[in-house]
């Protein structure tokens, strides 16, 4: 992954992981899982409040596994018979 794939946002007094998730579009669970598989063990996000996190990693272009699936699957060509 590179950074091109995702903002790095650094929180601000207030912020919480709801609210950021919801600015962003995006369920706080997704965001959460995003981050934790992306950043380095001793940023990993274990509760709501941000404020003693130095990045939160945002994921840009961002699909749960169902989307992917979905996508995947509307992608494929149906088949037709005459």
């Amino acid at each position: 992954m590179n950074n091109e794939d995702y903002l790095i946002y650094k929180p601000k007094p207030g912020d919480t992981l709801t609210l950021l998730a919801k600015r962003v579009g995006i369920h706080p669970f997704h965001l959460e899982q995003f981050h934790n598989e992306h950043c380095k063990t001793e940023n990993m996000i274990y509760s709501e409040r941000l404020l003693y996190y130095e990045t939160i990693l945002i994921p840009l272009n961002f699909k749960t596994k169902n989307e992917i699936a979905e996508d995947e699957h509307s992608e494929r060509p149906s088949a037709v018979f005459s």
